[in-house]
């Protein structure tokens, strides 16, 4: 009996332990569980402040594209209006023609050279014009006629 009495104290306060430990091993995977959750939410965070960083740098670069296009606007309306001394006006209108001719002159130099260079070396005449006269060259050649020319009719309208 006493055998009996023993083990019915022993395994009475066992059975007593079981809930408190269980209790202490489910606080453990709360704490578990909780971390994670922590760094879970740390990383959430870090991605969505990256996203919104992001976001407001693409607002700032849409913002500056914004002004600086306002400003090319303005400056090209400013470039259009005389200034109502005629001299300046003048000065001003011939600007872009003096720089066009001036650059044509000095690429059609180069070219001319090029051409008597090459035909003094024996080149035959047609393969000098030939290696010349580049898609490059046909390019800056069409740059320039529309710049005049489509630039006229458009300021017409």
């Amino acid at each position: 009996m006493i055998l009996e009495t023993l083990l019915g104290s022993v395994g009475g306060g066992l059975l007593r332990l079981a809930p408190e430990l269980l209790k202490v091993f489910d606080r453990k995977n709360e704490r578990k569980h909780e971390l994670e959750m922590t760094h879970l939410s740390i990383e959430s965070d870090k991605v969505k402040s990256q996203a919104q960083l992001a976001l407001q740098e693409s607002q700032a670069n849409s913002a500056y594209d914004v002004g600086a296009l306002q400003a090319l606007v303005e400056s090209i309306k400013s470039q259009g209006t005389p200034s109502g001394v005629k001299w300046i006006d003048g000065v001003s209108a011939a600007v872009r023609p003096s720089i066009t001719f001036a650059f044509f002159g000095l690429y059609a130099s180069c070219r001319i050279a090029t051409f008597i260079v090459a035909s003094k070396t024996g080149v035959p005449a047609l393969q000098t014009l030939a290696a010349c006269w580049t898609g490059e060259d046909q390019v800056m050649l069409a740059g320039m006629l529309n710049f005049w020319f489509l630039g006229r009719t458009l300021d017409k309208k």
